[in-house]
């Protein structure tokens, strides 16, 4: 066993060492473990050559310190012709931290593949960011102070500075050896051994051996190495040749001692790093497992670290777009791999980190990476929805487009809002076309907009209906009922454009593109060249500013003088701006905004033209009409009415229902001046007795009302003119005939107002004048203090009780022109109002007569309210007066008997007695109806006379039983020696 471990040991060639090593291994007389790597290193070393083999064989037990040699200096072709050499030898080796094994292969490239993405680059600034930093101890030493001015001389420090005393790498950003150099992500970062200074890769290509670093030859700056070896000119040359590397083709070398490796992997990095190229050939030879693209992931995370978000103002080293690129490509090459090792979550996480590569490559390419909103320090890596929509808000407010769209899109993000701002720019700057390009895509198209904008001309019913008939129903269908927000805002930016546009500017437009009407159809609009769309708005400001620049201030088209000059009463709104408001409006609002937009414009003839091309219905014109009620402009609204069509017929279904609303709401004024406008004079003058009997308390307010039934009087008798005149039209009757013929037509169209013989007319007016009479009576009686209002409740009490409890209480005031009931209470009211019977009793006697009354029921009712007062005189007067009417003596009595004998059961029931009452009686001429009466009034001996006296043996009966009710003995005998002779008598009346 002996003599074979001094043959390892003396024996060069490689046959005979396998020869021993295998020997050993086979008969177990040694470590297996050692030998097996003495074997695996025998094999590496066969695919080198013998010069290389004498450098490589003190590492002999150690095969994987050789492979680390090659991929430390980049030779991964030897590296995989020697991994194929070997692969028998390490695919059935298990796990061993003292034996080679693919694990510690797959470890170790993994550990070179992240040194070659090493990015040595500052995010931030440190707060001692110094250019060219000289304060510090290792700079230069005191003697330096004594140099001459200009660039200071550096001298090198006495001793060797320890790492954790080197400059920092984020407190410069020049090269502190040449101070001309700018690092970046490829002119990185490298420390001077010998004084601690960050250099750039130019000024550290000097290397030499420093104390604290064995012997090996490290990385100084120029101005150390020539200061080290000013004294040993020949010696340096040589010095200098002198390196660990012992063959020319690797730079670095591992071997059999520890610290001298140590420190060799410490001083390793790839020159050319970050390389992704690099990184990915040396992870080809890694094997197919998870740690793969796990691995990879983890460094795209890294990646993504390096492209947070940093202001704006902070000094960048890292090129953004080559990182996005490299990302990428780690990206890709994860999917590709997780695929192939089955990793799901691998390949959804790589296909996230692409999406977020895409969008900060736009970021990038725009140098917008500043714009992504921060969330604190604890910020995730990958950009979120909300995150994604503040950046786009920001990237809205920088005017970056094409920029915010493309984010949007990539990320799913809703489209509409960011054409919705792109277009409100463009229309600010007055660039219509361009802004219609962009607002198409916010909205639902709606209807086909495209008619002519001339407006001369008036329009019969019939074009009306037959040229328009079909379009309008698409367009009514398909507007919505109410305006989207963006419309609204689109329509305040076009109204805030109030300065007076220059007229040279307006002509170049149109020569330069034909913007020619609002109703411009959308798919012309869009195959214009939009690129030729000029900007309006600024043109104006700028032609503006050059008239101020040239001192020619009365040119100014942009002031509030020469908006006066327009004499114009509402705010200025240039016609191609009204153009596009009618433009937006027709295609995406609202029927009931584009007629408020042309009311609030004044163009109210367009607006009723609009409603009659798509027979709008009858609601909308009601909100038009009631919106130019608040404005004033009801009259030119009712002229532009009668522009369209004299007769109104078109307007005759939208005229009938603005007159019911106007009457449900009590609108009277505005009902009446409508009536008057289309000569519906009968419902005129209704409307006017509604003013004379709206809220009237009295009858004495009511006769200060009396003007309001002289204007229905009038409005009465204009209707009978109106039946006497016609308008009268010539009419052709063929073609071929040269005379005209002429036909009589109504001035007013007879279906849309309410018509009336002349007899009812006549019997109107008579009315009023009858009721300006009795109302003229009844203000006269309350002038002289007669209770007019105590006295109304009391006639026919029953017609109030079907009235709300709330209006019991209210006394209606009675007139003429209500029922048949409210007659009755005027007749009553005026016979007993009066000082005397006779003032009232024609008024009376009239009412009853026009309007055929029940004379009985009046009469009564004014008996009953005189007895209740317990006029007598009155009753008597009023017998008076019925007797003298000149009806026939039958009417008349039977009239009176009526009359009075409720009167004496009115008082009765108040308990009257006296002389009067017996006169009262005494006047009714029916004796039955006379002899019910005494009954009535208890005055038996009275009835019993009369009975006897007439042979009334009926009545005697009567005052028979109410003697015994009343208790009369004399008058109970009396009456039963009377109907016992009556029954033996052969012969006995039957009255």
């Amino acid at each position: 066993m002996h003599i074979c471990y001094l043959l390892l040991k003396v024996l060069k060639r490689l046959e005979h060492l396998d020869f021993i090593a295998s020997f050993i291994s086979n008969s177990d007389l040694g470590d297996s473990n050692l030998f097996k790597s003495i074997q695996i290193s025998l094999k590496i070393l066969s695919c080198f050559s013998a010069n290389e083999q004498e450098q490589l064989w003190c590492l002999i037990t150690e095969p994987l310190s050789i492979l680390e040699i090659l991929i430390m200096n980049t030779k991964l072709e030897k590296l995989g012709q020697v991994l194929e050499t070997i692969r028998s030898n390490i695919e059935n080796c298990e796990f061993d931290e003292n034996q080679i094994s693919i694990e510690k292969i797959d470890e170790m490239l993994r550990n070179y593949a992240e040194k070659s993405l090493e990015f040595r680059v500052i995010l931030q600034p440190g707060p001692k960011l110094n250019r060219t930093p000289e304060s510090s101890k290792l700079l230069q030493s005191l003697d330096s102070i004594n140099f001459p001015s200009g660039r200071k001389y550096f001298v090198i420090p006495e001793s060797v500075p320890d790492k954790s005393e080197w400059v920092q790498n984020h407190e410069v950003t020049e090269c502190m050896c040449c101070m001309e150099s700018t690092f970046s992500m490829f002119n990185r970062r490298h420390h001077c051994r010998r004084c601690g200074r960050v250099i750039c890769g130019s000024c550290s290509l000097k290397r030499m051996r420093v104390p604290t670093y064995e012997d090996i030859q490290v990385r100084v700056c120029l101005d150390c190495y020539e200061q080290s070896h000013q004294d040993y000119t020949g010696a340096s040359s040589s010095r200098s040749e002198t390196s660990t590397r012992s063959i020319e083709c690797d730079y670095w070398l591992l071997t059999d001692d520890p610290n001298h490796n140590q420190v060799v992997r410490e001083e390793f990095s790839y020159e050319y790093a970050p390389s992704v190229s690099l990184c990915l050939a040396i992870l080809k030879h890694h094997s197919k497992t998870e740690e793969y693209p796990k691995f990879l992931l983890d460094q795209c995370d890294g990646m993504l670290r390096l492209l947070q978000p940093i202001n704006s103002d902070t000094m960048r080293e890292i090129d953004y777009l080559l990182v996005i690129k490299m990302l990428k490509s780690l990206a890709i090459a994860a999917k590709m791999l997780s695929a192939q090792c089955m990793l799901q979550w691998g390949s959804s996480l790589a296909d996230r980190i692409l999406s977020q590569a895409d969008l900060l490559g736009l970021l990038a390419e725009r140098g917008c990476l500043h714009l992504i909103p921060t969330c604190g320090q604890t910020q995730s890596r990958y950009i979120d929805a909300s995150t994604l929509r503040r950046l786009r808000d920001k990237l809205l407010e920088g005017e970056q487009w094409n920029l915010a769209l493309e984010v949007s899109t990539k990320a799913g993000l809703d489209n509409t809002g960011v054409f919705a701002a792109w277009g409100k720019s463009y229309l600010k700057a007055g660039s219509l076309q361009l802004a219609r390009e962009k607002f198409q895509r916010c909205f639902d198209k709606t209807a086909h907009y495209e008619t002519s904008t001339e407006l001369s001309g008036s329009f019969s019913s019939a074009h009306l209906q037959h040229s328009k008939r079909s379009r309008s129903f698409t367009m009514a269908e398909n507007h919505p009922t109410k305006n989207p927000p963006l419309l609204n805002e689109i329509v305040h930016i076009l109204e805030s454009n109030t300065c007076v546009i220059d007229a040279k500017i307006l002509k170049d437009i149109k020569n330069a593109k034909p913007l020619s009407t609002s109703t411009w159809s959308l798919s012309s609009s869009v195959n214009l060249p939009l690129h030729n769309d000029p900007s309006v708005c600024i043109l104006n400001k700028l032609k503006n500013l050059n008239n101020i620049a040239a001192g020619n201030y009365c040119a100014i088209s942009d002031g509030s003088d020469s908006v006066k000059s327009l004499n114009i009463a509402k705010p200025h709104l240039e016609p191609i701006f009204y153009e596009e408001c009618v433009y937006y409006l027709s295609r995406y609002g609202s029927h009931m905004s584009l007629l408020e937009f042309y009311i609030k414009h004044g163009d109210i003839y367009e607006c009723l033209r609009y409603m009659l091309e798509n027979r709008l219905s009858s609601d909308v014109f009601i909100e038009i009409y009631m919106l130019c009620l608040r404005e004033n402009l009801v009259t030119i609204l009712q002229e532009n009415m009668s522009k369209i069509d004299s007769t109104l017929d078109v307007w005759k279904d939208y005229l009938k229902n603005i007159c019911r609303h106007l009457e449900k709401y009590s609108k009277l004024h505005s009902l009446y001046q409508l009536q008057q406008f289309m000569g519906d004079f009968v419902r005129a003058a209704m409307t006017c007795i509604k003013f004379y009997q709206d809220g009237a308390a009295t009858y004495s307010e009511l006769t200060s009302r009396v003007d309001y039934l002289h204007k229905a009087q009038q409005h009465l008798q204009q209707e009978l003119e109106q039946e006497q005149w016609v308008e009268v039209a010539s009419v052709r009757k063929s073609s071929m005939d040269s005379q005209e013929s002429f036909e009589a037509k109504g001035i007013v169209n007879p279906s849309l107002v309410m018509k009336m013989d002349s007899k009812n007319v006549d019997r109107h007016i008579n009315t009023i004048w009858r009721q300006i009479e009795v109302a003229k009576f009844l203000a006269e009686c309350e002038s002289s203090e007669t209770p007019v209002l105590e006295i109304l409740p009391e006639i026919l009490p029953f017609i109030n009780e079907d009235l709300p409890a709330n209006e019991v209480n209210k006394v209606k005031i009675p007139t003429l022109f209500g029922s048949y009931y409210e007659r009755v209470q005027l007749a009553v009211l005026a016979i007993v109002c009066g000082n005397n019977v006779e003032d009232g009793f024609g008024i009376a006697f009239r009412i009853i007569h026009d309007y055929k009354l029940s004379p009985v029921k009046v009469y009564c009712q004014a008996g009953k309210q005189l007895a209740k007062t317990e006029r007598y005189t009155g009753i008597a007067q009023l017998v008076s007066c019925i007797r003298s009417s000149g009806i026939s003596d039958s009417a008349v009595t039977d009239m009176c008997d009526e009359m009075l004998i409720l009167a004496v059961q009115t008082l009765t029931k108040a308990n009257a007695t006296g002389p009067q009452l017996d006169g009262l009686i005494k006047l009714i001429t029916d004796r039955a109806a006379k002899i019910s009466a005494y009954i009535e009034t208890k005055q038996l001996k009275s009835a019993y006379l009369l009975a006897v006296k007439h042979k009334r043996i009926g009545d005697i009966r009567r005052i028979l039983r109410e003697a015994e009710f009343l208790n009369q003995p004399n008058i109970k005998t009396l009456c039963q020696k009377i109907l016992h002779a009556h029954s033996h008598s052969p012969s006995h009346s039957k009255d």
